[in-house]
């Protein structure tokens, strides 16, 4: 028994040993590789920022697992190197993002107008970085830590990083940290869960045999175990709310050009919904166009019609989600067209976008805009009307192509993309 007992004490110790030890090496080496790339050439300052932030979370952790007494107990040493280890998990894909975004075949010219959207939507503490992914849908990434709050990290298709036209899919990023970061998410849920409710109360019909026998149709939002039922469809519709948020602000911004760069991603419609938690395709694009006729922006004709009908789901509660979120979709739209209003952004202007045309098409950057919309909605006008433009000794469309790009954004870093006054609705 002696034995046994002395050989538990010492496995225990052993395993303590090895936590610490182990957790001290990998941070170690985690310290000495983000250190090399800190030293290494990085375009924008915002990357070699974050990265700074990360290897003083690593330096931290690393000190707080020293600072431990040797035979402090397995219950407090634990814990740390648990934490260390997740640190190092959740860290590893985000550095490699940052990586990216100092590859060549980023579009550099992207950084400083969306920057300073992102700066005008949320404040002028918001980092940008914007990277390459092997992932053909653009997306922003959720920060797992907090000492990277005011970055926002857009990544964009690596096939398509240096094709500018796709710019303004940024856009719908951008909102998606407009809507974690401000209190219209808040709002617009507690929006949500109304409608659902009301849904549900109207179809009690075919609620009711989910819910406990004392539920009340018209008490449905006070009641916490029929909240734990009818929250299911009330989270499919946030999430839903969110990307038409998202697709809404991308509108505002960027006007026409924001949906051509979304036909350019999504088309050809091959018929399949992404999820219940993205609307259909047509409901979305037939969303957005609810939004450009709002801010007079205008939609091709074969916008709409580009996607196909879909049968609604087979779930009645995503069912519900989805009709909740038609009839939520005005009011969002409201609530980007104050939002934007109120933080100076300004909605392309027809006029200024036919000008950044003309002189795209007579081989100059364009200067005289007030919004990276205008000119991205001329530089897309160009691109539609590819065939016809006329390049002396350019007759293939591909080398038109690369020339439009290295027109656009041929002038870096001008705050004047986003900041004039507003016209009116």
């Amino acid at each position: 028994m002696r034995r046994a007992r002395a050989s538990a004490a010492y496995s225990i110790m052993t395993i303590a040993l090895w936590d610490r030890t182990f957790a001290l090496q990998r941070l170690s080496a985690a310290i000495g590789v983000t250190n090399i790339l800190l030293n290494g050439d990085w375009p924008y300052q915002d990357s070699k920022e974050a990265l700074l932030r990360i290897v003083r979370a690593f330096e931290k952790k690393k000190s707080d697992i020293e600072s431990l007494d040797q035979d402090v107990g397995d219950d407090i040493l634990r814990p740390h190197c648990v934490d260390a280890r997740d640190l190092l998990s959740r860290m590893a894909g985000l550095i490699g993002f940052i990586i990216r975004s100092s590859e060549v075949r980023n579009g550099f010219e992207l950084y400083a107008p969306i920057r300073a959207i992102g700066r005008a939507l949320l404040g002028v503490d918001i980092h940008l970085i914007i990277g390459s992914e092997w992932n053909y849908v653009p997306f922003a990434y959720p920060l797992p830590i907090s000492i990277l709050n005011e970055f926002v990290l857009v990544g964009l298709p690596a096939f398509e990083a240096s094709n500018a036209l796709i710019a303004p899919a940024a856009g719908h990023e951008l909102g998606h940290a407009v809507w974690r970061r401000t209190d219209l998410r808040k709002e617009l849920t507690k929006r949500v869960d109304a409608e659902i409710v009301k849904i549900v109360s109207d179809r009690w019909g075919d609620f009711s045999g989910d819910f406990h026998s004392g539920a009340n149709k018209d008490a449905l939002l006070d009641d916490l175990e029929a909240r734990s039922i009818w929250a299911v469809a009330s989270n499919i519709a946030a999430r839903q709310c969110e990307e038409i948020f998202c697709d809404i602000i991308g509108t505002y911004i960027f006007g026409q050009s924001f949906i051509f760069a979304l036909m350019y991603l999504l088309l050809p419609d091959n018929g399949a919904r992404q999820s219940t938690a993205y609307p259909s395709s047509r409901r979305r694009a037939e969303y957005i166009t609810s939004a450009a006729e709002r801010f007079s922006v205008a939609v091709p004709s074969e916008f709409v019609s580009s996607f196909r009908n879909q049968d609604p789901p087979d779930d009645k509660y995503a069912r519900a989600a989805d009709d909740a979120v038609q009839v939520l979709v005005p009011e969002i739209i409201d609530s980007v067209a104050n939002y934007a209003s109120r933080k100076g952004i300004v909605l392309p202007d027809p006029e200024a976008s036919r000008r950044s045309k003309d002189v795209l098409k007579d081989l100059q950057p364009p200067m005289n805009y007030n919004s990276v919309g205008e000119l991205l909605n001329g530089a897309w006008d160009v691109r539609r009307e590819l065939s016809s433009w006329s390049i002396p000794g350019v007759v293939d469309e591909g080398r038109k192509l690369a020339i439009l790009n290295d027109l656009i954004f041929q002038e870096p870093g001008d705050s004047r993309v986003v900041f004039a006054e507003q016209r009116p609705l």
